[in-house]
């Protein structure tokens, strides 16, 4: 898996449709524009989510981790 389906999180945060098919696509983004509240809430998840996975914070404790571990293993 990668690219936006790293970053969006499925029916939570934004829909993602099989590429080159234009009619889900269409469907979901006729969905968005008739809908505040879910256009909203898409929003507020996909911020959280993206700043719980990619924040400069997760990124320093994964690597104290990672270093930790490699130091552990040389030991």
């Amino acid at each position: 898996m990668g690219g936006v389906a790293n970053v969006v999180e499925r029916g939570r945060a934004g829909f993602i449709t099989p590429a080159g098919e234009v009619k889900p696509f269409a469907d979901a983004l006729l969905r968005l524009t008739q809908d505040a509240e879910l256009r909203a809430d898409f929003g507020s998840r996909g911020k959280q989510f993206v700043k719980s996975r990619f924040s400069y914070q997760r990124l320093v404790a994964d690597m104290d981790a990672y270093y930790r571990r490699l130091l552990a293993e040389k030991r």
